[in-house]
């Protein structure tokens, strides 16, 4: 890969794909080697993958084919793994967030891990970026209704990190009651990996939440209701961190004594 990139053969590959754009085969075969390319560690140095962000967003943008998409996606992942302010600052957010309703699993994991990415880079105004486009959430919530439990552990891992978020992050995620409904549904799975993610989620929820917020989530939202589902698990160890430290955060956000009577009962 190293010596290939030497010779600028990923520059070098654009130009031949923009070239024969018209022969799907070669375009097929040119995105993923691109793909490979773009791909592993260290990372590539950004003057030899420069070309391959505008050329994948073209090919989404166009929506070829399903093989075009997913080696675009998955270009745009791993270029998102060293070079996540690139991808932002592309403006292509809304065009990747488009590919999470779709039911191939193929198309939308790919999609979600770049997003997945940019939200848990600790880099509040990135998240911000994120959040800004309105459908979003749903479309996350969208991936629960899918059969393959790997996007659906990664999607709540998306949650997760998204509701250790700012406030004002947390304002916007509870304008959207799914949120709640979501990860209370999650925590009845089968699958132990979707059921921990959900736990951390509605853990990070209070970790940065005001005073106030955390009282919206108790009394408005039933949230100690899903903190109580988790004191029922059968394996209580693994979950003891995500139950213990929210409800001291939520005790000590009980400065009107409203929550008292709630938690008593």
């Amino acid at each position: 890969r190293d010596e290939c990139l030497e010779k600028d053969l990923a520059n070098l590959i654009v130009a031949f794909n923009k070239k024969y754009s018209a022969n799907t085969k070669l375009l097929e075969t040119g995105t993923w080697a691109l793909s490979r390319l773009v791909d592993k560690k260290p990372a590539p140095f950004w003057n030899q993958i420069s070309e391959t962000l505008p050329f994948f967003t073209s090919l989404l943008e166009q929506n070829l084919s399903k093989q075009h998409t997913k080696d675009a996606l998955w270009g745009l992942y791993y270029i998102s793994n060293s070079y996540l302010l690139n991808i932002v600052d592309a403006g292509i957010i809304p065009l990747i967030i488009k590919f999470l309703e779709n039911d191939d699993v193929t198309i939308s994991f790919p999609a979600l891990k770049i997003l997945g990415n940019i939200i848990s880079s600790n880099r509040d105004n990135l998240t911000d970026e994120v959040l800004k486009n309105k459908d979003f959430l749903l479309k996350i919530f969208h991936l629960f209704t899918q059969r393959n439990s790997t996007i659906k552990v990664y999607a709540g891992w998306t949650l997760g990190n998204l509701a250790a978020g700012t406030p004002d992050q947390i304002a916007k995620i509870l304008e959207e009651p799914k949120f709640l409904e979501t990860l209370g549904n999650c925590l009845q799975d089968t699958n132990e990996k979707i059921k921990y993610q959900a736990s951390c989620a509605l853990a990070n929820l209070v970790s940065r939440a005001t005073n106030e917020q955390i009282q919206e989530l108790v009394i408005k939202h039933g949230y100690l209701d899903h903190i109580a589902a988790m004191m029922n698990e059968k394996h209580l160890q693994i979950y003891e961190r995500n139950i213990i430290e929210p409800i001291n955060k939520v005790m000590k956000a009980d400065t009107t004594k409203t929550i008292a009577p709630i938690f008593e009962k």
